[in-house]
């Protein structure tokens, strides 16, 4: 279909105010600006050691920027959203995040303390957001931090939802939806409880502690009609192997014996959980930095992807997304094919089947072997 065969704006739209930004820098200390920066789309924007100080952001667009070691005090970055940007080693003193998203980012976990919103949804989102910014990035430890922040707002947030007589609680749940989000509160808070919602292995140690107890409880009164402090402590040290399975006890009941199993089971498959999934995580951030810091060196520097078909004897499998410069991009034995001196930090993740590969030849097989070599030893040493 040709432009002029293309249907009409239909009038209830207008243009809009959004105005593009590519390829510039910001050479000087910026303060109290509330129009340059609002309502923006910012391509690869540039400023380092630059101090920003009550200047307004809000409903903009970071696109592949690059901000060092910069200081945006008491900014507002309402609705912002950042895309494959580098915001390392800068701060957020006072600064308002309400709405905003992150992807691909390179920023400090300081952010997360940095701004402290009342509403405790807003709280919620801010954290969960850069959850998965830092998983994109592969930062295990921020993305523990966040996890713990994004559940504590998680939790005040549902209590605030049936508990709070504010009136943008009572708005939004009126009614029976009160009671809803009441039990919502309940089964987060039950969980949260028995295990950290699958975060903390010291809440699920404390969990099996308590059933340990309780089984101590049952068994010396169900050894003896008045039981002493001498029997409950002879109760509590068998506690452990009734709990395993390894002690057994005739004098249980069949419903208390099945229960006993039944919570060793549940306990048991918590705790492996809980470890695959926090174990799980550092080894495959591990592995993703491993692959995503080598270098291409018998690639022409800043390829453009019309240039791929017109190589020789080159072939590719899959075109992805370069975890730091956002562009379409070909991976390369894990790494993104553009130039270090555009994409500042080419790290992202693969695997084998996504490798590019070159035809059989004797360069190739011994790339082919190299690589395979590196991406085994750094598996290893992970490990």
């Amino acid at each position: 279909m040709t432009d002029n065969l293309l249907p009409a704006i239909p009038p209830v739209f207008s243009a809009g105010n959004r105005q593009i930004i590519t390829d510039q820098y910001v050479p000087k200390n910026v303060v109290d600006e509330a129009v340059a920066f609002k309502y923006k789309v910012f391509h690869r924007l540039n400023a380092r050691k630059i101090t920003f100080k009550n200047v307004s952001f809000e409903h903009s667009v970071f696109d592949g920027c690059y901000f060092h070691s910069c200081v945006f005090d008491s900014c507002n970055f309402t609705g912002c959203r950042f895309i494959g940007s580098n915001l390392h080693q800068s701060s957020f003193p006072g600064s308002r995040f309400d709405y905003a998203t992150f992807e691909r980012c390179q920023i400090d976990s300081d952010i997360l303390t940095a701004w402290i919103p009342r509403e405790e949804n807003l709280k919620m989102r801010f954290a969960r957001s850069l959850r998965m910014n830092f998983q994109q990035i592969g930062d295990a430890k921020a993305v523990n931090q966040a996890i713990t922040q994004e559940l504590h707002a998680t939790s005040r947030h549902l209590l605030e939802s049936w508990l709070s007589e504010e009136e943008f609680y009572r708005k939004k749940y009126p009614g029976l939806q009160r009671i809803r989000q009441f039990l919502a509160w309940v089964d987060f808070w039950a969980l949260h409880f028995i295990w950290g919602n699958g975060e903390s292995i010291t809440k699920l140690l404390r969990t099996i502690i308590i059933a340990m107890v309780v089984i101590a409880v049952y068994d010396a009164n169900a050894s003896t009609s008045s039981a002493t402090i001498l029997d409950y402590w002879e109760s509590l040290k068998a506690a452990p192997a009734i709990f395993l399975g390894t002690l057994s006890r005739p004098l249980h009941t069949t419903a208390a014996a099945s229960m006993i199993v039944a919570t060793r089971l549940l306990a048991l498959s918590l705790l492996t959980a809980l470890l695959v999934k926090r174990f799980g995580r550092l080894a495959r951030f591990a592995v993703a930095r491993s692959i995503g810091h080598q270098t291409s060196t018998y690639l022409p520097a800043s390829l453009d992807l019309t240039q791929i078909s017109t190589l020789p004897n080159f072939r590719y499998i899959s075109m992805n997304d370069c975890a730091a410069c956002g562009r379409k991009v070909t991976r390369l034995r894990g790494t993104c094919i553009w130039s270090p001196d555009f994409c500042f930090r080419p790290t992202v993740s693969t695997s084998l089947s996504r490798w590019a590969y070159l035809p059989p030849t004797k360069q190739a097989r011994r790339i082919a072997r190299s690589s395979l070599a590196s991406f085994l030893s750094r598996l290893v040493s992970y490990r």
